[in-house]
């Protein structure tokens, strides 16, 4: 395996505590992309949920949008821990093609035409490593 370099992400959760994981860089790197679109998506859904929706009538409204976020960040915590153990059952070849289609937006054509090999070797590489990470979830 090449997991040998690893970093360690800390997580500040809504209740004060910290929750630490340490994973291989390229697990990171597909973790902080994620990370980056849930933030960005987070943004995007809070605009539209909360437009209009706070009154007087309703104080305890923001409590409750406090609850579903710390569940969620819980949550995430799970999916990136039981991700961390499927991406380690990849290939560097498997992370490296899993990184480039779905967090870099490369279509198969393009990675194979980068990498020197046919289209269907790399969708089969893909499709061989999402069924390893499904194993987990």
């Amino acid at each position: 395996m090449d997991n040998k370099l690893s970093i360690t992400i800390t997580y500040s959760l809504a209740n004060g505590k910290t929750v630490e994981i340490s994973v291989p860089i390229d697990v990171a790197e597909a973790l902080e992309d994620m990370d980056r679109q849930l933030r960005t998506q987070g943004r995007t859904d809070r605009r539209f949920l909360y437009k209009g929706e706070f009154s007087e009538e309703n104080p305890e409204l923001s409590t409750q949008f406090q609850q579903e976020d710390i569940s969620e960040v819980v949550g995430r915590l799970e999916d990136y821990a039981q991700l961390q153990k499927a991406f380690c059952n990849l290939s560097a070849v498997q992370k490296r093609r899993i990184r480039q289609h779905f967090f870099e937006g490369l279509s198969f054509r393009q990675i194979s035409r980068n990498e020197g090999v046919s289209e269907n070797s790399v969708r089969e590489s893909v499709k061989t490593a999402l069924k390893k990470i499904k194993i987990f979830f």
